[in-house]
């Protein structure tokens, strides 16, 4: 993979608190509600996820990323994904 300048969607997107991946994280809070899983295990599940997410990125999916080509995110874009999967999981309990 080609190196990644400060420039570049990479970099950007997990430096920013909100991207992308926030409206993912929303709908995935929605999908659990409906599932009929607690608020409390949602968000014990994301806070796991969020935590693993590096390991997944680089050793299971990302085969050739290294820190160069696809940085971490910050910890404000983690807290963010977790904000949005709790209010996911509310409009969508809140809609049942």
């Amino acid at each position: 993979p080609q190196k990644v300048t400060a420039e570049t969607p990479a970099i950007q997107r997990n430096r920013s608190p909100i991207d992308i991946w926030t409206a993912v994280h929303l709908a995935t809070g929605a999908v659990a509600a409906r599932l009929g899983l607690s608020l409390p295990i949602t968000m014990i599940a994301g806070a796991i996820y969020e935590l693993a997410e590096p390991t997944f990125a680089f050793e299971v999916f990302g085969r050739g990323y290294t820190e160069d080509t696809y940085p971490p995110e910050t910890c404000a874009n983690q807290i963010m994904d977790l904000v949005a999967l709790g209010a996911g999981w509310t409009l969508s309990a809140g809609s049942v």
